[in-house]
């Protein structure tokens, strides 16, 4: 015992150095009740926000808080019923439902459809779009589960609906295990990819720690937060089938047990991983910039909700933070488990700006 117990302090002041960095906390700078269940949001300019969710996919004018709508709710081939996640490079937006395994992807300008496609061969946890390339995270499956035993993680491929036939790009590297986990991810607990405005690629999966940055010609540039080991999902396979029918005790039992990703936004100091924590029986959330190993620094957003449930997804425009997510109003309403109809919110910061002194960090006044 004696041997052993450095070891075991070596190991919890490690898991616990995230948490040692000083977090500043920024309020919202505008906050705007919308239409439920909103999913997923992203800037199509400075002026503009595209929001995803049951009322199909719509873009509201920040300016005059005007809608119009892009994607309808009807189901695949003419819209995308209840997309999970968007993406757009202000040139094209593509849509995904990753439950129903269907996709939606049209032009901003005039809504043209460029393809729509329902596919029950490939699980996609997130999309992301980049001029004439779609990202996808996500795992081929056949009539006995996944098809990937190789841990392909994100493949890339034209504008395009055939997603069988695009190109490996980011692999699981952490062996087996985090294959395994990888291979066993959902959509909204799986991970999460961003595009920067030069092209460089990032993504984080629940199945091992870090960002992963690629140039656009695929090369690996960097890895970043290697040893945030407090994000992986060990008990994806708990999530996904030990309590596939009982979303009260995933979340009780699994997911509020410790810090997990909700998602993963670009800013002008480097990609911020959206952390979601539940504090007792109540859920916030952080943004965490890693450096080469963990983080350099936490922002503290100053939002929260009550548990079990929540999540909250953003989108980033230079240092503007635009987020979406729902409140329940009572303590009993935040157990139960539909919560399609709870109050909705979007929310806007401003992201702090950052300079390097030395080898600290440390916010701009």
């Amino acid at each position: 015992m004696e041997r052993k117990l450095p070891r075991i302090l070596a190991f919890f002041c490690v898991a616990s150095a995230a948490l040692l960095v000083s977090a500043q906390t920024i309020s919202p700078v505008s906050t705007r009740r919308i239409d439920p269940l909103p999913r997923s949001v992203a800037w199509l300019d400075a002026g503009r926000l595209i929001v995803a969710g049951t009322s199909g996919v719509r873009v509201l004018s920040l300016r005059d808080g005007t809608w119009s709508q892009l994607i309808s709710t009807a189901p695949v081939p003419d819209g995308l019923t209840d997309p999970l996640s968007i993406s757009t490079d202000g040139r094209s937006v593509v849509a995904s439902n990753g439950f129903e395994r269907s996709q939606f992807a049209c032009r901003v300008d005039n809504g043209n459809r460029l393809f729509a496609r329902v596919d029950p061969h490939f699980m996609i946890v997130d999309l992301a779009v980049a001029g004439t390339k779609i990202y996808v995270l996500g795992w081929p499956a056949d009539p006995m589960g996944p098809n990937n035993p190789d841990g392909i993680a994100v493949w890339r491929g034209g504008l395009s609906p055939l997603f069988e036939k695009f190109q490996p790009f980011h692999r699981i590297q952490s062996g087996p295990e985090a294959v395994r986990i990888f291979n066993d991810s959902l959509p909204v607990f799986g991970g999460a990819m961003a595009v920067e405005p030069d092209g460089t690629f990032d993504v984080i999966t629940t199945a091992e720690p870090g960002v992963f940055q690629y140039s656009p010609d695929g090369t690996l540039r960097r890895r970043l937060g290697a040893q945030l080991g407090e994000l992986v999902m060990r008990r994806m396979h708990d999530i996904n089938f030990t309590y596939g029918t009982d979303p009260t005790a995933r979340y009780r039992e699994v997911m509020n047990r410790q810090p997990t990703v909700d998602d993963l936004v670009v800013t002008p100091d480097g990609p911020a991983i959206v952390v979601r924590i539940a504090n007792k029986d109540v859920i916030e959330w952080e943004l965490w910039y890693p450096n080469a190993t963990r983080i350099d620094r936490r922002v503290k957003l100053g939002i929260s909700r009550r548990g079990p449930f929540g999540h909250l997804a953003c989108d980033t425009h230079d240092r503007d933070l635009a987020c979406v997510y729902q409140v329940p109003e009572t303590a009993q309403a935040a157990v139960t488990v539909n919560q399609s109809m709870f109050p909705s919110y979007l929310v806007q910061f401003k992201l702090p700006a950052f300079r390097t002194e030395g080898t600290h960090v440390v916010s701009k006044r």
